[in-house]
């Protein structure tokens, strides 16, 4: 199966596995994370800023797209999210605010480029392959990003754990 997908359809499924894997793991505790730091609320509203904005940035990701590229839409959501994981650590309500609009627009981007650049990536008799396999991908990865995320906090700590991933 793996010879039938092309080399682009397996690095955006390896890029979305990484991705997620650590994404889905702080998601799954941020609220964790933010109620045994003292601000109950930061992670609620961090989550809520973040849906709400994916949700917006759907209504134009596609004519930034259609500017940039999903090749570099994709490059620039990638970064988005990675800036947002590390800004966690600082624990500055303000600034994860802040972060929380930048990745709900950068997922928009991020959800709408793929789909794009999935297809381009993929040979005609290949689709449903492709596709079968970058969800396949998305899914292992944001699973075992949980459940690793799971066994690391009680072993390593929350903060030293957000910060691994």
């Amino acid at each position: 199966m793996m010879r039938s997908i092309s080399k682009d359809v397996r690095w955006l499924s390896f890029g979305f596995l990484l991705i997620f894997f650590g994404f889905d793991g702080i998601q799954q505790y941020i609220t964790i994370f933010f109620r045994d730091n003292g601000n109950t609320e930061v992670g609620l509203i961090s989550l809520s800023l973040i849906y709400g904005a994916f949700m917006l940035a759907n209504l134009w990701s596609p004519k930034i797209i259609n500017r940039y590229g999903s090749r570099n839409s994709l490059l620039f959501a990638y970064s988005v999210y990675s800036v947002y994981c590390f800004g966690l650590l600082s624990k500055l309500p303000s600034l994860i605010y802040g972060l929380s609009i930048l990745i709900g627009a950068a997922a928009g981007l991020l959800w709408t480029a793929q789909n794009s650049y999935l297809v381009r990536a993929s040979r005609d008799a290949e689709y449903g392959k492709s596709a079968g396999f970058f969800g396949t991908c998305f899914a292992i990865g944001a699973g075992l990003g949980v459940l690793a995320m799971g066994l690391l906090i009680p072993l390593a700590g929350q903060e030293l754990s957000f910060g691994i991933f």
